[in-house]
Formats: C-alpha cells, sequence, structure tokens
C-alpha cells in the first residue's frame, strides 16, 4: 500500500475538498452531497455525508486502508459513535474536544494500561481529570479501571462500563504542562 498518496487522499476525502481524485488503491467519488471512498476494486471503503451537522462519515471495519482511516479522523477529533445503518460499518462523527486534550480512540486494555501507568500518582480522593471517557454525550473522569480475563470495567461518576478488551473506546488525555485534579476533602 502506498501510505503516502493513500494518506494524502484520505485527508482531501475527510475535508470535502477532493470531488474527484485517485490513486492506485483507492479513488473519491461524489454522490448527492456526500463523497464516497472505494477500493480498486470497487467496493465502499467509507463515506462521508458533506450536508450533515456534526459532519459524519461511515467506514467498513477490517478494511485495507481502516487504519490510515481511523487515525486520520482520531487526529481531526472524530470518534466511533457505534455501529453503522450499513453492515459491517461504523459511524465516526465530529465532537468538540475540550482544550488542552487529545483524543484518542483505541482498544480498552491499552486505555487500562495508560490508566495503570498513571494512577500511582494520584491520591485515592482525588477526583482525575488527566482522562476522562466519552459516556452518554459527554466527558466524564474515569475513577477506576480494572482489568480481568479480557474484560475491562470502567467506572465513573454515572455510570459503569464493561467491554471486552478489544473494544474501541473513545478517551481524552490531558496534555503535558499542567497537573489538573480536584482535591478530595
Amino acid at each position: 500500500m502506498n501510505s503516502t498518496n493513500d494518506a494524502t487522499l484520505i485527508e482531501q476525502f475527510i475535508t470535502g475538498k477532493a470531488v474527484l481524485a485517485a490513486n492506485q488503491n483507492l479513488r473519491i467519488e461524489p454522490l448527492f452531497g456526500a463523497n464516497r471512498l472505494l477500493d480498486t476494486n470497487g467496493a465502499l471503503v467509507a463515506s462521508i455525508d458533506l450536508t450533515s451537522q456534526p459532519t459524519v462519515i461511515t467506514i467498513r471495519q477490517g478494511c485495507a486502508s481502516w487504519s490510515l482511516l481511523h487515525a486520520a479522523l482520531c487526529d481531526r477529533n472524530f470518534m466511533i459513535m457505534g455501529k453503522a445503518d450499513q453492515l459491517g460499518f461504523l459511524r465516526y462523527e465530529a465532537q468538540n474536544i475540550p482544550l488542552g486534550y487529545k483524543m484518542s480512540s483505541t482498544e480498552a486494555r491499552v486505555l487500562w494500561k495508560v490508566w495503570a501507568d498513571t494512577v500511582r500518582s494520584f491520591n485515592q480522593k482525588d477526583i482525575r481529570l488527566d482522562l476522562l471517557i466519552f459516556d452518554r454525550g459527554t466527558w466524564y473522569p474515569i475513577q477506576e479501571i480494572a482489568c480481568q480475563r479480557g474484560i475491562v470495567l470502567i467506572k465513573t461518576l454515572i455510570n459503569s462500563l464493561q467491554l471486552q478488551d478489544g473494544d474501541y473506546v473513545t478517551w481524552i488525555q490531558r496534555q503535558p504542562g499542567e497537573n489538573l485534579h480536584s482535591q478530595g476533602s
């Protein structure tokens, strides 16, 4: 796969700037207020609705370009919102990310490892604001994460999420430079 050319084409696809463009692996085609990204066999890889607010992009799970698309979308603050109406596709939406944070969308076990690496530096009574998870349409501080037998349990102030270690979860991490956490009493 020619990553540079694919990455450039994917960037054009996400921004909606290219109406018709192609390389040896992918091509962009317009279709009634949307752009479609197709592979060399003409199979649908992704589509973007250019009229929706927030912007919605659907991507075929497991396609050859999925990693490149996923990374490019995360860099632009698009997050997985669940399965799309079309079988085998995931729905991504553009979201507002709080200032000073970087968004990640990874397998749950990656978040657990990040949590485990940082948990030692916090007091048990502190409300940690360094890692937040998107749940029920907003960002919540993570109180605790446990992983056992392939199940990741994430506890927030309002909810507990139970995920398989390979399930994708969207989270944000405070960027270095400011130590943010509320002191407990």
